[in-house]
């Protein structure tokens, strides 16, 4: 079997060109779009009508259907939970434009559920949202090494079989998914699909789907390439923060916005700009609490330091508190959550450019490495079965599976 894979991911290093990690955003001219109210519903005129493909034949792509063992070498990997009753994430495997789905086995190696080609482009981002129809993986492909001219593209694809159905794609300046995530959007109750993309080279808009069947399409911001949504005063409505890692001219620090649902636009003091968000309950949150990667600059080599700070409300009032930094990242590139064992509590996890850790509560808040990483971008973190976590890392000649506890 170990040789029929060495087989298989040689295979696939001739079906396209690797997918590129994405680099920092460098800079830009002014092109002035003042941070503006919450997004309102609007049709979007680039709206495809929906067509359904089938999975192509696995020959001669790198992995198949059935295939037990270590994980094929990728571009970049995801982790999503296709599988609502499992007590572990499955694996997404990205190289070149295609996409396989592993599970893990319980000897140790991995079942590759369904391998797909995508539509011309590489996998950008991908989130599982159910909008009445069941569970859902939507894959936003578009712009990456060796497909530069491809679309943006947003599919959803069966879980089980990873047939797709394509739901929206534009062609444009910038063809790249700035956000992509389950959220409740128009405070129904119900989670929608949030998704955001870059109309051009610097300009950011929010066009979310959401579980009532609509669309709400939100302004263009400039460079507003981070996006969370909560509940952040209590009032029973959704927020959307909007976080920005440049502003409106050349050389202007990024900000953050909180546009409060029913209320006003609130601007948050925080330290430079903003490369991640995350809205959660950690720890001993008594409700939904932002967190916030700022610190970011320019000249980030040199210049930026990996910060994590949180946001309380009173009323509508910040509070922010510095709670966590790295001694030698220059950012968090992500922030997601995770509970240690799993009838903990809720911790962070942020993903720097060297490492992933584990940002715990208390006095003092506590940062522990736990799984070192190279290459810095297209990594994630994902439940293993019966408790635990896992690290994976893109590599040759399979993917680094990396347990941490």
């Amino acid at each position: 079997m170990r040789a029929g894979l060495t087989l298989a991911v040689a295979l696939l290093a001739g079906c396209g060109d690797h997918t590129p990690a994405a680099a920092p955003t460098s800079a830009a001219p002014a092109s002035a779009a003042p941070v503006t109210a919450a997004p309102t519903s609007a049709a979007a005129p680039m709206t495809a009508a929906p067509t359904t493909t089938a999975p192509p034949a696995p020959a001669p792509l790198a992995v198949v259907p059935g295939l037990r063992a270590d994980l094929p070498a990728t571009d970049r990997v995801f982790t999503a939970a296709l599988d609502p009753a499992a007590d572990f994430d499955h694996v997404l495997g990205a190289r070149g434009d295609v996409l396989w789905a592993a599970a893990p086995t319980a000897d140790g190696q991995w079942d590759v559920r369904w391998v797909v080609r995508g539509p011309g482009g590489v996998a950008q981002r991908v989130a599982v949202v159910d909008l009445g129809a069941g569970p859902r993986l939507y894959v936003a492909w578009g712009v990456g090494r060796g497909f530069l001219q491809a679309p943006l593209v947003l599919q959803a694809l069966d879980p089980a079989t990873g047939a797709a159905t394509e739901v929206w794609r534009n062609a444009g300046q910038r063809n790249e998914a700035a956000d992509l995530a389950a959220a409740d959007v128009d405070g129904d109750g119900r989670l929608d699909v949030a998704f955001a993309w870059f109309t051009s080279k610097y300009m950011v808009r929010t066009r979310h789907l959401t579980a009532a069947g609509g669309v709400v399409e939100g302004p263009e911001i400039r460079m507003a390439t981070s996006h969370a949504f909560g509940d952040l005063d209590g009032d029973g409505k959704p927020d959307a923060v909007v976080g920005r890692v440049y502003g409106d001219a050349k050389g202007e620090p990024g900000d953050l916005t909180v546009h409060f649902g029913g209320g006003p636009a609130v601007r948050v003091p925080v330290e430079q700009g903003i490369k991640a968000l995350f809205v959660g309950r950690v720890g001993d949150d008594a409700r939904d609490t932002l967190y916030v990667s700022d610190g970011w600059v320019a000249d980030y080599g040199k210049s930026a330091r990996a910060r994590l700070s949180r946001v309380t409300f009173q009323g509508r009032t910040p509070q922010v508190e510095l709670v966590a930094t790295s001694p030698d990242e220059f950012t968090f590139f992500d922030l997601s959550a995770a509970r240690f064992p799993p009838e903990g509590k809720v911790d962070l996890i942020a993903r720097g450019e060297k490492r992933v850790s584990r940002v715990t509560p208390g006095k003092p808040w506590t940062l522990k490495p736990l799984a070192g990483l190279q290459p810095v971008l297209n990594t994630a973190i994902g439940r293993r079965p019966g408790g635990g976590w896992q690290v994976y890392v893109p590599a040759e000649p399979q993917t680094r599976a990396v347990p941490v506890p």
